[in-house]
């Protein structure tokens, strides 16, 4: 690839009235902000600054142009700065000279020196150390011979450069010690370059492609839009140069919006002087689409800057409204910042001061919509202060629900407590009745009163002693005396005697026996009566036990349920009572509502008139 810097492709020449008019245009539009001339400090310090201040990833890019492409690499940006230490670490680890520093300081010589002389040898002395170096992973190195490669005109060879980048880029895929987010940066930036050298090729078709690339790798990458608005421009597609100009511009009122939201006049001041839009009005190879140009101006910053006089005005009209005791510290902060700003910039006839004021306009008019909006909180918080009481009740009513809901629980259980005593001692009773009958029952054929041959036993005894007595005074009044008078007779009288005593004996004997048995029949008859007598005693024990319990269920149901209905009662007028605290109170509220209204209007009113 041969170098081609010049509109050879796709464009004309543009001629010295073109630049003029060009010229003329931005200096009344830009009002002496667009800087024609590249200066290395300018850029050191303002990267410096930039690079200090702690900005969300879509705005935290400084812009790069074709004039400090070179010194970017040797600036104290984070991202490099971590690189470098990162590699100085490794080849410390290996036991590796790396000799950067002394690369980096022979190619800062390079890019200040102005003499080609001198910037030639100090070319040379770089390339030779770079080609003698063994150290063939260093990203850094090899991304600065490429640029070596790609602006030292005597020594050019884009097509070496962009295979320096294209290993450069491999090579990050292999870092695994270095953070991610500062890999990233490096694939942004090598692709970058790789665009830049493609455009400064001439190959102007291959350099949007490669852009494009770019883009998508960074959210807002404002330099890889910016190089894309040139490649564009040199390929002779104005209307999509335009679309990249535009996106310049949007991403302009992002910086400038972050800057007004945290209230930094300085920031905001920074920004106004390093708007990347100015950028593209001090290349004049972009006269030639200079009717675009003056179309998106006019289009992007018309609003009115008078606007900033305006809010001064009206901040002063502001603080004599007497409001100060709804301000908040933000609203404090918000007014303090609106008076420097509008103040630094009120005079600034700078087209970019348009997209200023209508910011800062909108930042003034949510400033007074926080007023109103602390004004209402305020009142609201009054509104809460002055029912609470009722608040208060409220929440003692619902206090008082609770214990009664718990008196209901506790009650029930002391009664289900007692019930369960007085259970446990009937049945206690009834299981000794019941066991006392049982036992009688069990034991009925050991108690000789239902023993029929005990009874047997004891009749024939008695049966015996009594046949016994008969026989003996029978046998003596029967036989004895009859045969007194025949005494000497002794024998006949002593059968006599016999006889007659053993017939009444044996006769009385006949009727003890029958007597015994029908005696003993009578006691068997009476046992099967007294069990009988004993089983319907247990069960009548049992049907007495069971009603009792039945009864005393029943008594206990009946005061748990005359104490539950006695505790609802309680709580529904306690709950009626809540209905009433809170039509009450919002009542109240309503009332005192009424009366915010009325403030709130007459603050509104107040503050109508201050919008912008």
């Amino acid at each position: 690839m041969q170098v081609n810097d010049g509109l050879t492709q796709g464009l004309g020449e543009y001629s010295s009235v073109d630049i003029s008019k060009f010229r003329q245009f931005v200096k009344e539009a830009f009002k002496g902000y667009v800087k024609p001339n590249f200066d290395h400090l300018d850029f050191i310090k303002s990267t410096a600054r930039f690079y200090s201040i702690e900005l969300p990833p879509n705005i935290s890019e400084f812009l790069i142009k074709m004039d400090s492409a070179p010194l970017f690499w040797i600036s104290d940006i984070p991202f490099l700065l971590k690189t470098e230490e990162y590699f100085d670490n490794l080849n410390k680890s290996s036991g590796k000279n790396s000799r950067f520093s002394e690369l980096k300081k022979l190619y800062s010589k390079w890019v200040f020196l102005k003499s080609e002389r001198d910037k030639q040898f100090y070319t040379l002395s770089a390339i030779n150390l770079l080609e003698k170096d063994l150290d063939k992973n260093h990203i850094l190195k090899k991304i600065l011979h490429a640029i070596l490669l790609s602006f030292n005109v005597p020594m050019i060879s884009l097509d070496k450069a962009i295979q320096l980048l294209d290993e450069a880029e491999q090579l990050t895929e292999f870092q695994e010690g270095l953070d991610e987010k500062y890999i990233s940066e490096l694939k942004y930036y090598i692709n970058l370059y790789k665009g830049i050298i493609y455009l400064k090729a001439g190959d102007f078709y291959k350099s949007i492609t490669q852009f494009e690339d770019t883009i998508l790798l960074k959210n807002n990458g404002i330099s890889a839009t910016y190089f894309n608005a040139i490649a564009y421009l040199k390929s002779g597609d104005f209307e999509a140069a335009s679309a990249q100009i535009v996106h310049l511009i949007e991403f302009d009122k992002e910086r400038f919006t972050f800057a007004i939201k945290y209230r930094s006049v300085n920031l905001l001041d920074f920004f106004v002087k390093n708007a990347i839009i100015y950028n593209i009005f001090s290349e004049d190879e972009f006269s030639v689409m200079f009717e675009q140009l003056e179309q998106i101006i006019n289009f992007n910053y018309e609003y009115d800057t008078r606007s900033l006089k305006q809010i001064l005005v009206n901040l002063d009209t502001l603080e004599n409204l007497k409001l100060s005791e709804h301000y908040t510290d933000q609203i404090a902060m918000n007014i303090e910042f609106l008076k420097k700003a509008c103040s630094l910039y009120k005079e600034n006839q700078n087209k970019v001061i348009s997209n200023i004021s209508y910011l800062i306009s909108k930042f003034f008019n949510s400033t007074l919509e926080l007023i109103l909006k602390n004004a209402e909180d305020k009142y609201e918080k009054n509104i809460d202060e002055k029912v609470k009481i009722f608040d208060i009740q409220i929440k003692e009513s619902k206090k008082r629900i609770e214990l009664t809901q718990s008196e209901i629980e506790k009650g029930t259980k002391e009664i289900e407590k007692r019930l369960e005593v007085s259970l446990s001692s009937v049945e206690h009773e009834l299981e000794q009745l019941v066991g006392n009958v049982e036992f009688k029952l069990e034991h009925i054929d050991e108690n000789s009163k239902f023993n029929p041959s005990e009874t047997f036993k004891n009749s024939m005894i008695y049966n015996g002693i009594i046949s016994m007595v008969v026989f003996i005074i029978t046998g003596f009044s029967g036989g004895f005396l009859n045969n007194i008078n025949n005494y000497n007779n002794f024998g006949l009288v002593l059968t006599a005697t016999i006889f007659a005593g053993f017939k009444w004996g044996l006769l009385t004997y006949i009727v003890g026996t029958l007597v015994s048995l029908v005696s003993s029949a009578s006691t068997m008859w009476e046992r099967t009566t007294q069990k009988n007598r004993l089983v319907k005693q247990i069960a009548y024990l049992k049907n007495v036990g069971e009603r009792n319990r039945k009864q005393l269920k029943l008594e206990a149901e009946k005061q748990i349920a005359f104490h539950s209905k006695k505790m609802n009662e309680k709580i529904e007028n306690l709950k009626e009572e809540i209905s009433e605290f809170e039509k009450d109170k919002e009542m109240h509220r309503n009332e005192l509502k009424q009366e915010i209204i009325n403030e709130v209007i007459a603050i509104r009113q107040k503050l109508q008139n201050l919008f912008i």
